[in-house]
């Protein structure tokens, strides 16, 4: 029976000098009452009488074992069960209930000694272990006295888990389903898994969306499988470091997700991998994702192996990050290894990062996985993100990986598949594809739709882009980039761009640019171009600029641009320029550019210009132009120029410009120049100028210039053509590089300051993107969390260097080009797991005082448990955390090593004073 304290007009807790200086809370009260414990025991084990400081071992042995049950055990139930097992052992040491405490028998001086360090009555309640004394051994008061310690030291424990102080053990599937619907596990709660576990079918999710989850959930990279639905139905708490394998979420009607399903404004989920994962909704807006269905929060480091999220509603968006990444919402560290995402609804957007973001994605990487939509009309597809409004999405590669959709207007992008106001940098692909089957169905790298938003950096190695729809435009850069979107810094190696339907452009840099759209530095090395539809116009720079688009810096290195289809037009800087568009500063080294459809119009700067449109300095290098379709004009410059285009500053070195069909005009400044249309200042060295067929005029200036159209300021060096014309000189004024635009090149052709504002690469996002492209830091401090402490995944490697450098040199006249690429993209799911958690569990004790070493060691393990607990939860980790035990033992043994050694030297003071008596009188 637990005897209730006496009661005393004053009630003060009684600390020794230990106590006193470390400072107040359970932990630093625990070590003062553990040296006033110290000092009572040892007491107890020492008669005061003896002088000659005699021990009882039988004592001392039943004391000891009684400390360390004592020590060890800090529940209340235990402690009394193992102390009613050492009474029974020893006999009973505890007073009845007929036994009043007393004060101990001491000196007059001692006890007035007592009584001015420990202040209050005769009375002393139980609370006091120090000074309360029961008739009986001296061993069993100190029995009581680290009993009553340990009742305290229980109490302690017991708040500080109620106010999620020390971690809540989750340790099966009872205890998981507990959370949020047994008082003792609440929705704020602190709880860290310490047991692999296995649900069942009727495992309901954590909270709700009127009661969510505020709490915080440490996985400790323990397993939970077989989910049937989210671990957390709305999260705004935290999810750390938890593996999910197994999940089976089908046939959800809601928003869904692995971990959670909302992961809401100030909710977290990081370090979480799902293996063998599915998750399939069924509704409109049944958004769903491995992070979260829904995020407004933060989502990072996410990791599905074989792992599929499909959504079959309207507007139902899917994802591995997530599936709706909202504004201020934040997807980072995502990585999908044979995984696939996939919808089938109506605007049902898809993405490895997210499936429509608003907020910011970083660093996504598909290995081995699919980004699919099934005949949905506007389901865009991407690997950082299916639709990008507003947001931004960074850092995305995708190795052997897939991007396709079916359905009508369904663009499809590694970056993003359609970019509305948003922002897509550093996109990679590798052994990628990009695939649309849908009319108006764009496809890309970079991205599908680039709409007065901007794509950066995108690298494409090994990769293949194709459209089969009518009017859908496929491209490394941007399909489609308009309304003052912009393309910059797209590099192409050993990859393929191909479109099958009419109308349907194709090119390295961006298959359609109008409405003020940019594109800037391309780059193609050993890639290839095609188109087979009519009007479908192909070029490395773009397929077709018109209403003031910018095209400029295009660069083609062992590369090829090729359409079969009627008037389908093509070029290196671009297949056809209208209506005041501009293709500035192209350069092709040991490149082809050929058409093979009536109409069809090929040149190295663009196949054809027209309606106030201009081409400036364009640099071909060991290069060909061909066609042989019918009035399929091919120059160097461009192939057909009329209604005011303009030609100006294009040279040709080593290179062949040649046509076999009937009207083919063909030459170096422009195969046939009508209409007001102007050619200035080409420059031929060994070149050469061929027509084969009938009426095919032929020329280095330009095949045919007739009706206002003029050619001035025309060089030929060991050059040669069939038939040749000779033109008066004529002024280039109007010709000029600068002429393109202020805003895009100087006289030079070099890139003016007003160009930085729209296309270089910091405007992507300062957050993102550094000035030269390198990636930014400052969304990771966003984050406000490190990536370094999270579950060890596995890591892939995969790295391209192409490089190809041409020149060639005349003494009149000298052309070079050069392209070096280097593409090192890197697959890399490193994360180093740090986690130190200790598990408290009361076991039963079995107390064995025979030996003193048993008992000992019992109090060394209870000692180090109780410390490792408390170092866990003020923060400690690591070796900081595995010393926590040996630094605060060192704190004690201090504090009760000084306490005794007062004590001792009181007794050895009393001793002498005894032994001599009158020493003054000697």
């Amino acid at each position: 029976m637990i005897q209730q304290p006496i009661q005393q007009s004053i009630q003060q807790p009684i600390y020794d000098s230990a106590s006193q200086r470390s400072g107040n809370g359970v932990e630093h009260s625990w070590l003062g009452h553990g040296v006033a414990v110290a000092k009572a025991f040892v007491k107890s084990l020492i008669p005061m009488e003896d002088p000659h400081f005699s021990i009882n071992p039988d004592k001392a042995l039943e004391g000891i074992g009684r400390l360390a049950t004592a020590t060890i055990v800090p529940l209340s139930p235990i402690l009394f069960i193992a102390k009613d097992i050492a009474d029974a052992w020893f006999g009973s040491c505890v007073p009845g209930p007929d036994v009043k405490p007393e004060l101990p028998q001491t000196s007059k001086a001692t006890g007035e000694e007592a009584q001015e360090k420990e202040p209050g009555s005769k009375d002393v309640p139980l609370q006091q272990p120090s000074t309360a004394r029961y008739q009986g051994s001296q061993g069993s008061r100190g029995l009581l006295a680290l009993g009553t310690l340990a009742s305290s030291f229980q109490y302690a424990n017991s708040n500080a888990s109620a106010n999620g102080s020390i971690p809540i053990k989750i340790y099966d599937a009872k205890t998981l389903g507990m959370i949020g619907r047994n008082d003792s596990y609440p929705l704020n709660g602190t709880y860290q898994q310490t047991a692999d576990i296995v649900v069942t079918q009727d495992y309901q999710s954590i909270g709700s969306d009127t009661d969510p989850f505020t709490g915080q959930y440490d996985g400790q990279c323990r397993t939970i499988s077989d989910l049937p639905d989210c671990l957390v139905d709305t999260l705004k708490g935290s999810i750390s470091d938890l593996h999910l394998t197994g999940a089976n979420i089908i046939n959800s009607t809601k928003v869904t997700g692995v971990a959670a399903c909302v992961v809401d404004i100030n909710g977290t989920v990081i370090g979480v991998r799902a293996e063998n994962a599915r998750i399939s909704t069924w509704g409109d807006k049944a958004y769903a994702g491995i992070g979260g269905g829904e995020i407004k929060g933060t989502v990072a480091n996410i990791t599905a192996v074989d792992s599929t999220v499909e959504t079959s509603g309207e507007r139902a968006y899917a994802g591995i990050g997530g599936g709706l990444v909202h504004d201020g919402g934040m997807v980072a560290n995502t990585t999908a290894v044979d995984s696939r995402v996939e919808t089938s609804g109506e605007r049902a957007y898809v993405g490895i990062g997210g499936g429509w973001v608003s907020g910011m994605v970083a660093n996504t990487t598909a290995v081995n996985s699919t980004v699919k939509t099934n005949k949905g009309e506007r389901a865009y597809a991407g690997i950082g993100g299916g639709v990008i409004v507003k947001g931004t999405v960074a850092n995305t590669t995708a190795v052997n990986s897939t991007v396709e959709t079916s359905g009508k207007d369904a663009h499809a992008g590694i970056g993003g598949g359609m970019i509305f106001k948003g922002k897509v940098a550093n996109t990679t692909a590798v052994n990628g594809t990009v695939e649309t089957s849908g009319n108006y169905a764009y496809a890309c790298i970079g991205g599908g739709v680039v709409k007065n938003g901007t794509v950066a950096c995108t690298t494409a190695v090994n990769s293949k882009v194709k459209t089969s729809g009518v009017g859908a435009y496929a491209c490394i850069g941007g399909g489609q980039v308009t309304y003052g979107g912009s393309v910059a810094n797209t590099t192409a190696v050993n990859s393929t761009v191909e479109t099958l339907g009419e109308g349907a452009f194709a090119s390295i840099g961006g298959g359609a640019v109008f409405d003020q759209g940019t594109v800037a530095c391309t780059t193609a090395v050993d890639s290839t171009v095609e188109t087979s539809g009519k009007n479908a116009h192909v070029g490395i720079g773009v397929g077709q600029v018109t209403d003031g688009g910018k095209v400029a810096n295009t660069t083609a290195v062992n590369s090829r641009a090729e359409t079969s289809g009627e008037r389908a037009c093509a070029g290196i800087g671009g297949g056809a320029v209208y209506d005041q568009g501009t293709v500035a500063c192209t350069t092709t080294v040991d490149s082809t550019v050929e058409t093979s459809g009536k109409y069809a119009h090929a040149g190295i700067g663009v196949g054809q210009v027209t309606n106030g449109a201009t081409v400036a300095n364009t640099t071909v290098v060991n290069s060909t132009v061909e066609t042989s379709g019918e009035v399929a004009c091919a120059g160097i410059g461009v192939g057909l120029v009329h209604n005011g285009g303009k030609v100006g500053s294009t040279t040709a070195a080593g290179s062949k410009v040649e046509t076999s069909g009937k009207y083919a005009y063909a030459g170096i400044g422009g195969g046939l120049v009508s209409n007001g249309g102007t050619v200035a200042n080409t420059t031929a060295v060994n070149s050469t100028v061929e027509t084969s067929g009938k009426y095919a005029y032929a020329g280095i200036e330009g095949g045919e210039v007739r009706d206002g159209g003029k050619v001035t300021n025309t060089t030929a060096v060991n050059s040669y053509v069939i038939m040749k014309k000779n033109f008066g000189p004529e002024s280039n004024e109007q010709l000029l590089c600068q002429k393109a635009d202020p805003r895009v090149l100087t006289a030079n052709c070099a890139f003016g300051p007003e160009s930085n504002e729209q296309l270089l690469c910091q405007k992507a996002d300062p957050r993102v993107l550094t000035a030269n492209c390198a990636s930014g830091t400052e969304f990771l401090d966003a984050l406000d969390f490190s990536y370094g402490d999270v579950c060890p995944v596995n890591a892939a490697t995969v790295s391209t260097t192409a490089s190809a450098s041409t020149a060639a040199t005349e003494s009149t006249a000298a052309a070079s080009a050069a392209a070096i690429v280097s593409t090192d993209a890197r697959v890399s799911t490193a994360a180093t797991a740090s986690t130190a958690a200790t598990a408290s569990t009361a076991a039963t004790a079995l107390i064995t005082t025979g030996t003193l070493v048993a008992a000992g060691g019992l109090a060394i393990v209870g000692y180090s448990t109780y410390q490792w607990i408390n170092g866990y939860r003020h923060g400690l980790r690591g070796k900081e955390l595995a010393k926590k035990p040996l630094t605060r033992g060192k704190e004690l043994a201090s504090a009760a090593v000084n306490s005794v050694s007062h004590g001792c030297q009181g007794i050895r003071e009393r001793m002498n004073r005894q032994r001599v008596p009158a020493l003054s009188s000697v």
